[in-house]
């Protein structure tokens, strides 16, 4: 069963084009969720993690990543291997 992922992020932050590179290089499919230009996403992304203003914010599933790094994502989403 395919995992439900989503990717709450900002044009302007590196770390999030960098998450989304990584899920595209891996073929893993994720919902972009833009809180800059998404109404409600902002308040939806902190209602997720903890009234935190964080990005990138990754949901997988129930899991709740925060900033994670690629190993941290691999292990979530069961890549094998590191970056």
């Amino acid at each position: 069963m395919p995992l439900d992922i989503k990717l709450y992020c900002a044009d302007w932050c590196a770390d999030c084009a960098h998450l989304c590179h990584y899920f595209r290089l891996n073929e893993v499919k994720f919902q972009e969720i833009n809180i800059d230009n998404t109404p409600g996403a902002l308040e939806e992304m902190k209602a997720i993690n903890g009234g935190k203003d964080k990005i990138p914010t990754v949901v997988i599933g129930e899991t709740v990543l925060i900033e994670p790094n690629f190993n941290e994502l691999n292990k979530a989403i069961g890549i094998t291997g590191s970056i």
